[in-house]
């Protein structure tokens, strides 16, 4: 075989194995899309289509609203409402424009424009008393939510919930801009779908001890190859970094019982993380009194709230995944402090 010969093959094969799996990705992806996996019920709010999804019969309400790259906050949370409806709760999961089931939106994806999506949404549900669930991020939005709206809080829940006065996402918000590319490729390419059928923690964390249906598995599979990363998510970030400036002296108002629930793991590498910046203490300030210490301390201690005598924190042996790997611990603990302030 001649060398221009050989030079031909060459590019054959290497054409064929960077193009085959984006072409044979491309027509999966499309020929999923003409069958979009549905759940839940798909609300007006803002002239727009939001998905929710109502479980559980019981005479109190709890409304989780998700953290960030979820892309299906539905079966993310699903071991946790699951649990949560068993013991007796209703359980509404939110999922914001540009998540799940939802419609994307053109709207500027910040602090006060998702506050307003989760009121009307929860005016269309006719739910004016609940509990507020927020998870990471989602912390944010909800600090302004229970300020703006504290009536209709009965308590508030937070899983490794952001408060706004330790900020530590403004290097997070730099990485991202560096590997949302990088993954956009990773999913063009088609590789994503290639090693998620041999791994699925390449799409998500499996929960402890609880086992999604095969169809579930199926269709989470499915939505978490399409709903990673959308621009609606990757904006909401951006933004939600700002609104940690602008909220940075809020507090969950003295009226509303609070309960966080912290990784010990996420602690840990919060610590990590200042101290890759050069920084081992941090110094925060609540209630007027400033402390200067390890971040990982004031992770904690930054969540709570001296004006209040039905705050409570409890650090859980579990990854940052905590709706996943402790929601056991958090529900039972939960129910346990819901009767005790009632």
């Amino acid at each position: 075989m001649g060398k221009f010969a050989k030079f031909l093959l060459s590019v054959v094969i290497i054409g064929g194995i960077i193009g085959g799996p984006i072409g044979v990705n491309y027509f999966l992806t499309e020929q999923e899309r003409k069958q979009p996996v549905s759940y839940g019920q798909k609300l007006d709010v803002d002239k727009k289509k939001m998905n929710v999804v109502v479980s559980g019969e019981g005479e109190e309400t709890i409304v989780l609203y998700p953290n960030t790259f979820l892309p299906s906050p539905y079966y993310y949370y699903l071991p946790l409402t699951t649990l949560l409806n068993e013991n007796g709760y209703k359980t509404v999961v939110i999922e914001p424009f540009g998540y799940g089931g939802s419609a994307s939106s053109s709207s500027t994806r910040n602090v006060e424009n998702e506050r307003e999506e989760l009121h009307e949404c929860l005016e269309v549900l006719g739910i004016d008393k609940f509990t507020l669930l927020a998870d990471d991020f989602a912390g944010i939005m909800t600090m302004s939510y229970v300020n703006t709206y504290p009536e209709q809080i009965e308590a508030y829940v937070g899983l490794d919930a952001m408060v706004p006065k330790l900020n530590s996402y403004y290097d997070f918000v730099s990485s991202l801009k560096f590997f949302n590319p990088l993954h956009k490729f990773f999913e063009f390419s088609g590789w994503k779908r290639i090693v998620s059928l041999f791994n699925t923690s390449a799409l998500y964390e499996s929960p402890k001890d609880y086992t999604y249906s095969e169809q579930d598995k199926k269709d989470y599979r499915k939505m978490c190859l399409d709903y990673y990363l959308t621009d609606n998510q990757v904006q909401e970030v951006e933004n939600g970094v700002k609104g940690c400036q602008e909220l940075k002296d809020l507090y969950i108002p003295w009226t509303i019982p609070h309960i966080h629930f912290l990784s010990k793991a996420y602690a840990a590498s919060i610590q990590n993380m200042f101290e890759a910046e050069g920084k081992k203490e941090v110094t925060l300030t609540i209630a007027g009194e400033s402390f200067t210490i390890k971040a990982e301390e004031a992770w904690e201690k930054a969540h709570y709230n001296p004006l209040n005598p039905n705050n409570k924190i409890e650090m859980i042996d579990c990854t940052h995944q905590m709706a996943l790997s402790g929601y056991k611990s958090i529900v039972k603990s939960f129910v346990d402090w819901k009767k005790s302030i009632v």
